[in-house]
């Protein structure tokens, strides 16, 4: 057995995907890397333009959390 990691355009993944399903489960397993390293769930550009601009409205007002505690939440996990 042999493994490779392949870094795929966007663009091409949908092809790609398609051409593997040729090929038998006994054959070839793809794992999906991008969901299994990810923590968090992707979103769309829209919501992710949503947080940032509630993030930058809560500055002015002097909510959130601050630097210590967001790194705190993070090296906790």
């Amino acid at each position: 057995m042999h493994t490779i990691t392949l870094n795929i355009e966007d663009n091409a993944f949908k092809k790609f995907m398609n051409t593997m399903k040729q090929f038998s489960k006994d054959e070839i397993h793809i794992e999906d890397l991008d969901n299994a390293i990810t923590q968090y769930p992707n979103i769309s550009f829209e919501d992710a333009e949503k947080k940032v601009l509630n993030s930058v409205k809560n500055i002015s007002r002097n909510e959130g959390l601050s630097e210590e505690e967001v790194f705190n939440n993070i090296l906790s996990k």
